[in-house]
């Protein structure tokens, strides 16, 4: 901004690489955010196919919970779901 008001084309060009490589940052950053959030759900879809497993298998909900380290109504509401 301070190169367009004083006119100085060197203060412009240096103003719009800064712009640029913020962007680039912002633009990395979102993406690794979104890697991390992919990551995370794909995680707790794992999990969610392990707590069905185990009931399945015979499991109750208290164990369930106790073996994955889950409350019990989170083992009931992951059932409920399913």
């Amino acid at each position: 901004m301070i190169g367009v008001i004083t006119d100085s084309s060197e203060l412009i060009r240096q103003g719009e690489n800064k712009e640029v490589h913020n962007m680039c940052t912002a633009l990395k950053e979102l993406k690794n955010e979104g890697r991390l959030e992919g990551r995370q759900e794909g995680r707790l879809e794992g999990t969610h196919e392990s707590v069905l497993k185990l009931l399945r298998k015979g499991f109750s909900a208290s164990e369930a919970a106790s073996l994955l380290d889950f409350t019990k109504e989170e083992i009931l509401k992951i059932q409920q779901k399913a």
